[in-house]
């Protein structure tokens, strides 16, 4: 099996990702909760930088994720790298 997947455009990013869910923390909303409850920005940001160091270059996160949340800080931690692709769902 590959290591590599091929995007859509052409670019090729390692099979390792990283799922964001968590890191967002928790959501202000009127339903049911949809996050893992509270969470360390501290924390978020090392996990962050630890995944990319470890060969993660996908990372998924999402406008409902902590409100937000995660998709503010994937972006701070993470945009500065040429070679990652930062996924997010509206």
């Amino acid at each position: 099996m590959s290591t590599q997947i091929k995007l859509w455009n052409g670019r090729t990013v390692p099979r390792v990702g990283l799922g964001c869910w968590a890191i967002g923390g928790t959501t202000a909303n009127e339903g049911p909760s949809t996050s893992y409850g509270k969470a360390d920005d501290a924390q978020s940001r090392a996990a962050l930088r630890a995944g990319y160091e470890m060969g993660a270059r996908v990372f998924d996160t999402a406008a409902a994720y902590g409100a937000g949340h995660s998709e503010m800080l994937v972006g701070e931690e993470i945009s500065h790298h040429d070679d990652a692709i930062i996924i997010t769902k509206f």
